[in-house]
C-alpha cells in the first residue's frame, strides 16, 4: 500500500512519494532500501493526514463483523459499503487467472458472503443511522457526480469543481484505459458491463444461480438467454432494491 504509484498524483501524498522514491522512473525500490527510508518518509503522510478534515481508507478484507466493532468503538467512524455485480467481479477474477472462479461451489460461496455482509449491513444503519451507505459499482459507473456528491455529503464535505472534473476524466473523458487495476477508464460504463460480452451465457447462468439471494437484493437484473445478456438496452440493475439499506438516490 505504501509503495503504490497513485500516491504522485495527490498534493497531500506527493511529499511523500518523492521521498520514497527520489529519482523519478525509479519505482524498482528494494524492499530493504524502502524499509529503511520509512522513518523519514512515512511522518510526512502521517502530517498530512492528522491534519485533513476526513481521513478515508480503502479496504478490502473487512467485513461487516469488523466493521461493527469499529462504529461501536468510534462515533466519528462512518462506513462506505461499495458492491459489485458478482458476474463483474467473477468474470474479473478469471481474468486474473482464478481458476475456481468458475466453479458453482466458488461462486455459491463468494455470493454467500457478500450477502452476509450486506444483511450486516441492513443492521447497521438501524443500530447506527445516518453512517452506513451501500454503494452500487454501476451507480457510481452510470452517474460519476451525481454519486460523487452524494458521497462526499455523506462524510460532511464539498466536492470542488476541480475533484467533479477529475472523476468525470477518469471516467468518461476518453483517456487510454490505464491497466486491468488502475482507476482511470476511457468509458467506465463499457468497463463496467464487459463481462456481458465476455462470459458464455452458460457461465453466467451458473454464477446467477449461486447468487440469486445477492442478485435480488442488491438490484440486479437476471438474465433469461443470452440474447437479453448481449443487449445493451436491457439495464443489469433495477432501482427499485433493498429499502432496509442506506443506499444512494439517482432520482430515476
Amino acid at each position: 500500500m505504501l509503495k503504490q504509484l497513485h500516491m504522485k498524483k495527490s498534493p497531500s501524498s506527493l511529499d511523500y512519494f518523492k521521498c520514497i522514491y527520489p529519482i523519478y522512473r525509479d519505482y524498482n525500490i528494494r524492499h530493504r532500501d524502502f524499509i529503511r527510508k520509512l522513518p523519514t518518509c512515512l511522518p510526512l503522510l502521517a502530517s498530512k493526514c492528522q491534519q485533513a478534515k476526513v481521513t478515508s481508507v480503502k479496504v478490502i478484507d473487512v467485513n461487516m463483523r469488523q466493521a461493527h466493532v469499529m462504529m461501536a468503538t468510534d462515533d466519528k467512524v462512518k462506513i462506505i459499503h461499495l458492491i459489485r455485480d458478482p458476474r463483474g467481479v467473477l468474470n474479473s477474477r478469471q481474468v486474473f487467472g482464478v481458476p475456481e472462479s468458475r466453479d458453482p461451489d466458488y461462486v455459491t460461496q463468494f455470493c454467500a458472503r457478500v450477502h452476509e455482509d450486506v444483511t450486516a449491513s441492513k443492521t447497521l444503519s438501524r443500530l447506527f443511522p445516518g453512517r452506513i451507505l451501500t454503494v452500487r459499482y454501476e451507480d457510481i459507473v452510470r452517474s460519476p457526480i451525481a454519486v460523487t456528491e452524494q458521497l462526499y455529503a455523506f462524510v460532511g464535505i464539498d466536492p470542488t469543481s476541480g475533484i467533479k472534473d477529475k472523476i468525470w476524466e477518469m471516467t468518461y473523458g476518453g483517456l487510454p484505459d490505464g491497466c486491468n487495476v488502475c482507476p482511470t477508464r476511457q468509458n467506465a460504463t463499457e468497463t463496467a458491463n464487459r463481462w456481458r460480452g465476455t462470459l458464455k451465457f452458460e457461465t453466467v447462468a451458473v454464477i446467477q444461480e449461486g447468487c440469486r439471494e445477492l442478485l435480488a437484493t442488491m438490484g440486479y437484473r437476471s438474465f433469461v438467454t443470452g440474447e437479453e445478456q448481449l443487449n445493451n438496452h436491457i439495464h443489469s440493475t433495477r432501482d427499485d432494491y433493498d429499502r432496509d439499506l442506506m443506499k444512494i438516490n439517482l432520482g430515476r
